[in-house]
């Protein structure tokens, strides 16, 4: 049987300060050099971190690509010998990772992973912003010697896009739903593809808030939940949550991340750059990858002339 590896696509949700300022906007002093600085996010068993962070065109438009590499370690606390279990505690370094292509014209995202362990849309999320943070506040303490003005801190949303049918499919496994919770946030030039979803933002504008809820409780009709999903997450403008319970009474809560499989592109061995404009057009054929909005598609046109001396550089 041929290797498979999994596969997920993202809204790279990202603004900056309180004006809500779209991801272009600080391309280049935050979130382009925060991405290639090597940043080491710890934890009490792990280290990530993104490296081989290239910027480069693929089919004519610019995309940023690399690795979201988790050094950690397996711990072996048995092994066979002769046909039977021994005890052999021992801990085995490991480095699995995920290789990404980020639009910068749609701000969509494809997740790729490497292998079973490799890190998944939360983790990437997780460390992005712990890196974005840490090198906006070391960057403004520099400003702040030579008084330039300092750089705004980035709400960073990694927000899942399942497949319509993967959402119908996890949907399906559900005998009674109790609740559906919708949460929205800032959005970096997209558009809310249905009426309520805009009237929800258009709240949140009204009151000045980045982000609110919506829930519904106890919905009965299949088609109605399977549209809102569409929407909402299928568009990448908003999260979810559903709780329920299945047929045999075990209750569930699953969420965005989870709602839906991670899809599958055919591959062998290890990921690289090499495989980026394969990776790329196998998404494009299969209409996994939603154009991008006119408001989105003119800020990157605006911003060429930046990515074009950002390549030149290198």
């Amino acid at each position: 049987m041929d290797e498979v590896k999994k596969l997920s696509i993202a809204n790279f949700n990202i603004t900056y300060g309180p004006d809500n300022d779209p991801m272009l906007t600080h391309f280049q002093d935050i979130l382009y050099p925060a991405f290639c600085n090597e940043q080491k996010v710890r934890t009490s068993k792990n280290v990530s971190y993104f490296s081989d962070v290239e910027l480069k065109l693929i089919n004519s438009e610019y995309v940023l690509t690399g690795n979201l590499i988790r050094e950690t370690y397996y711990r072996v606390r048995t092994i066979v010998v002769d046909n039977e279990l021994v005890p052999s505690p021992s801990s085995v370094p490991t480095a699995p990772y995920s290789r990404f292509i980020i639009y910068l014209k749609s701000h969509r995202m494809i997740l790729i992973k490497n292998e079973g362990h490799s890190p998944n849309l939360k983790s990437f999320q997780a460390v992005l912003r712990k890196v974005v943070d840490r090198y906006t506040r070391e960057a403004n303490r520099e400003r702040d010697k030579t008084g330039l003005p300092q750089l705004p801190n980035a709400l960073i949303n990694i927000v899942n896009m399942p497949l319509p049918d993967s959402i119908d499919e996890t949907i399906n496994e559900f005998a009674k739903i109790k609740s559906i919770n919708l949460r929205f946030l800032v959005l970096n030039n997209d558009i809310d593809p249905g009426p309520i979803l805009a009237c929800v933002r258009s709240a949140m504008n009204s009151v000045d808030s980045k982000t609110g809820n919506l829930t519904f409780n106890s919905p009965k009709s299949a088609k109605g939940i399977s549209d809102l999903f569409q929407d909402s997450i299928a568009s990448g403008v908003a999260s979810a949550t559903v709780t329920g319970e299945k047929s045999d009474g075990t209750k569930v809560k699953i969420t965005d991340n989870q709602l839906g499989s991670e899809l599958q592109i055919p591959s062998t061995g290890n990921l690289s750059g090499d495989d980026d404009k394969r990776i790329a057009d196998y998404c494009m054929k299969r209409n996994y990858l939603p154009e991008a909005s006119e408001d989105n598609a003119a800020f990157y046109y605006k911003a060429l002339n930046i990515l074009e001396l950002l390549v030149n550089k290198i």
